[in-house]
């Protein structure tokens, strides 16, 4: 390629943003006289720019790497922060019963009319055995099963053995 102003040789290479010989800007608007030339001489230029932006990873190439890490970074750290507030949306909604089941209340010794208001008030369905035992009082609750602390669905059956009077 050669200067428009001057008509020194350039070269293939990389185009010099000025002329070497004449010092004269070689930019879109340098040659008025020829506007082919300087059509050709504005694609170099831009085409020099490109490849120099690619080889360093800024401008219109590459991003840079930095830039990649910190979105990178950052969606991860979302993702981190978004399970962590489900893990603890799940926690809370447990203990409070709302997911996982209703706890068995412990009402062994308790009166067999006392425990069986006590489990139809936490939700569940209550069955009756009576036992022979010499460890409690008659009409009092011997066992319970599932036993006291357990998670079970509500509405589920829980079944009290009462102590019946030896006679």
């Amino acid at each position: 390629m050669k200067c428009p102003h001057c008509g020194a040789d350039l070269g293939e290479g990389l185009l010099p943003a000025r002329c070497p010989a004449c010092g004269r800007g070689l930019g879109a608007g340098a040659s008025r006289s020829n506007p082919l030339a300087a059509r050709e001489l504005a694609e170099r230029a831009a085409a020099s720019r490109r490849s120099v932006e690619g080889l360093s990873g800024r401008g219109r190439g590459r991003r840079d790497r930095s830039q990649t890490t910190k979105r990178v970074t950052r969606i991860l750290l979302a993702f981190v922060l978004v399970a962590v507030f489900c893990a603890a949306v799940a926690f809370v909604a447990y203990r409070a019963e709302i997911i996982g089941g209703r706890t068995v209340p412990d009402v062994v010794g308790w009166s067999a009319q006392s425990a069986q208001t006590r489990l139809e008030e936490c939700g569940f369905s209550v069955g009756v055995n009576e036992v022979t035992s010499t460890e409690q009082d008659p009409g009092k609750v011997v066992s319970e099963a599932p036993s006291a602390g357990a998670r079970i669905a509500s509405g589920s059956t829980v079944t009290i053995d009462v102590a019946a009077s030896q006679q």
